[in-house]
């Protein structure tokens, strides 16, 4: 029976066009067998399978031959194979399995390109270049024709039990021996967040061997051994705990594009390189500390505040300068720092006491702006995740701010092995 397709059915093959129109032309030029029918918008048409160039056709197979469940093959494979061929298949590893059902998807997929006719090596081509890249064993062509000739000739519900490999190599006796009272040591020597050295752990393992006459194999063997048996996860959790493990997860990435500027801002003190004699009295120079405020949306400085260190009264004159010139936020991101939490600032106290029969309602909860702390408790949390984080990075603001022309022969350096010749020449 002859199988019509649509242009909708087509679209998605690499070797047509990308577009109905596109799709239509083509089936005119190469004039296509087609019918009308009425479709949703109207009249469309279909096109006869057979009259599809052969590239079209193999394609269009590869990646919509819908292949049986194993477990459907299996029942139907039951009333057909031999009790023994199916008892093989019974007893076979998980990864035997696993590398049998591959072998039968290709030989499922070279068998519908034969089918249509195409040259075996040519079908080949097609299905090896269809898995390549896939996880799982490489298909390659000669294991594909090696499979092919294997099965051809028996039913294809036997083809299952048939790809299957029959011996599973024994890897046991390929790693030499640790007495399990050894290991058990080794792993509590080792395994410990003071961090210990590999090699000095062996160490006390060969003492203690020689004491107890356990048998330990050599140092690399070992640390072979280590590596195979315990995973990354596991060796961070022991050896770095909760935060050493936290640091495996990849960062999350964040997207701003359903924000709205000024709809969450978030502050951060930078202090700078440079050392300024800030105050009248003679005292010790410094390095003066500056309040950012930054739009989330759209990564711009709204506003800013410098100052001998970073204090409440220094955050509310630069919200203030920012409320002044762009308006009241919605949301503030900021940290749970001693100064941010400032009483009259956000109504919290960080240290020190309070009166608590005196009720202060703080800067930012009169302006209804809801404040976000970037918590960081035993590990969890991560006060350097705010966006304007990026904007203290040499490139970014110490770039224009300290690293200026105007500062130069006050800029201190990036850090203590990074001064400049003329470190403390003088000072602004």
């Amino acid at each position: 029976m002859e199988t019509w397709l649509t242009t909708q059915e087509l679209l998605g093959l690499t070797s047509l066009p990308s577009s109905d129109r596109g799709i239509s032309k083509k089936a005119i030029r190469e004039n296509w067998e087609k019918r009308q029918r009425e479709g949703v918008k109207g009249k469309t048409y279909e096109y006869a399978f057979s009259s599809l160039p052969q590239e079209v056709q193999a394609e269009y197979l590869l990646k919509n031959t819908t292949l049986p469940k194993p477990s459907a093959v299996e029942k139907q494979a039951e009333k057909q194979m031999t009790e023994s061929a199916w008892n093989v298949l019974a007893s076979a590893t998980n990864e035997q399995e696993r590398r049998a059902e591959r072998r039968f998807n290709a030989v499922m997929k070279l068998k519908g390109l034969l089918d249509m006719r195409l040259k075996l090596m040519d079908a080949m081509d097609r299905v090896v270049e269809h898995f390549a890249g896939q996880e799982g064993e490489a298909v390659s062509r000669g294991s594909l024709k090696r499979w092919w000739y294997k099965v051809k000739n028996h039913p294809q519900s036997n083809w299952l039990p048939l790809l299957l490999d029959r011996v599973e190599r024994d890897t046991t006796s390929r790693y030499a021996k640790i007495d399990e009272l050894a290991w058990q040591f080794f792993l509590g020597e080792y395994c410990r967040q003071a961090q210990p050295n590999f090699a000095i752990c062996y160490e006390e393992l060969c003492y203690a061997a020689e004491e107890n006459g356990w048998v330990v194999p050599s140092l690399n063997t070992l640390k072979r051994k280590f590596n195979r048996e315990l995973t990354p996860a596991q060796i961070a959790l022991m050896r770095g705990g909760e935060h050493a493990l936290r640091e495996l997860v990849k960062p999350q990435r964040r997207s701003v594009a359903h924000l709205e500027a000024l709809e969450i801002i978030n502050g951060d003190g930078y202090q700078h390189n440079v050392f300024v004699d800030w105050y009248a009295d003679g005292s010790r120079p410094i390095r003066p500390k500056t309040w950012f405020w930054q739009d989330v949306r759209t990564r711009r400085i709204l506003a800013y505040c410098v100052d001998d260190s970073e204090n409440g009264n220094q955050i509310r004159q630069a919200t203030l300068r920012l409320i002044k010139q762009y308006g009241i936020p919605k949301k503030i991101l900021m940290d749970n720092t001693r100064a941010a939490s400032d009483l009259q600032t956000s109504t919290q106290t960080k240290r020190g006491k309070r009166n608590k029969a005196i009720v202060v309602d703080g800067l930012f909860e009169r302006l209804g702006i809801q404040v976000i702390r970037t918590l960081v408790f035993k590990g969890r949390g991560n006060g350097r995740a705010k966006p304007i984080e990026r904007a203290f990075r040499r490139d970014g603001l110490p770039a224009y701010i300290d690293r200026n022309r105007r500062c130069e022969g006050f800029f201190t350096g990036d850090s203590p092995t990074e001064k400049p010749e003329n470190y403390q020449y003088k000072k602004a």
